[in-house]
């Protein structure tokens, strides 16, 4: 999952600029050409996880669950779905106010949002792993080694993000001049 998100996350900072600004005597379609850039990404990122389920032997089957487990298979997905739902509706309404600023307020948060997303996809990898290795240590039913494993990926994800996180801070201006000479 880390590499597919690292993927759609250089597929729209590289396609984002040609879709806004345009290429040549092409114009660029402004704010609709990054929510095209962003759709792109993500359908890039569907195909390559079905691609990779399928090379691990995954044949998707949408026939055949069984309804009993459903509320099973709910509790174990509405944690990560209530997270990302809500992080959603906080980008809608944040996005909201800000747009009372203009169209630069607007499009210096969305250049923010993508260089904070390269934090945020090393962040997802650690999620993918201390899922998988607490998953495994409760598995076996080593409840103290889950979370010795956890707390060791915690410690790595800080040991990673926290130069991330202070070299966004600092280098901020240099890492939107790519996107936008425009001081507004």
């Amino acid at each position: 999952p880390m590499w597919i998100f690292g993927v759609t996350l250089l597929f729209n900072v590289v396609v984002d600029p040609v879709l806004i600004y345009g290429m040549g005597e092409w114009p660029g379609m402004g704010i609709g050409g990054a929510a095209l850039a962003t759709a792109l990404a993500s359908l890039l990122g569907a195909v390559l996880s079905l691609r990779g389920l399928i090379r691990s032997g995954y044949r998707p089957s949408f026939g055949g669950i069984d309804p009993s487990r459903l509320l099973e298979i709910a509790s174990i997905g509405l944690p990560i779905a209530a997270s990302g739902t809500g992080f959603d509706l906080v980008y809608v309404f944040l996005g909201r106010e800000i747009n009372r600023f203009g169209p630069a307020a607007m499009a210096a948060v969305g250049l923010g949002h993508r260089i904070e997303s390269l934090g945020y996809l090393a962040s997802i990898g650690f999620q993918v792993a201390a899922t998988t290795l607490v998953g495994q240590w409760v598995g076996a039913g080593h409840p103290e080694r889950a979370a010795e494993a956890a707390r060791h990926v915690q410690r790595e994800m800080l040991r990673l993000l926290l130069p991330v996180s202070l070299f966004v801070i600092v280098f901020a201006p240099l890492l939107i001049r790519p996107f936008s000479g425009d001081p507004e």
